[in-house]
């Protein structure tokens, strides 16, 4: 997998290493390398948050088995289930 950054982009980037990390795990996510349930314990967010994160995003990674298991897990430790 590759990622294009512009120059300016990732000198922003360097300067704010928590928004490169986030953009880097968005980009992963978006290209189906982690799932939905990985980008939110990298990201330490929890579901509700994840999901405003990606619908903002408009992001479309896939969901698919282990998304829904994973976030499945998540609710049952938030008591949400």
């Amino acid at each position: 997998m590759s990622i294009d950054i512009p120059t300016d982009t990732l000198r922003e980037l360097v300067r704010h290493p928590d928004d490169f990390q986030r953009e880097v795990i968005l980009a992963m996510y978006e290209a189906n390398e982690i799932t939905s349930g990985k980008a939110c314990e990298i990201l330490g967010l929890d579901v509700q948050a994840w999901d405003m994160l990606r619908r903002a995003r408009r992001l479309r990674g896939a969901y698919g088995v282990e998304d829904l298991e994973s976030d499945v897990r998540t609710l049952k430790e938030l008591g949400r289930l």
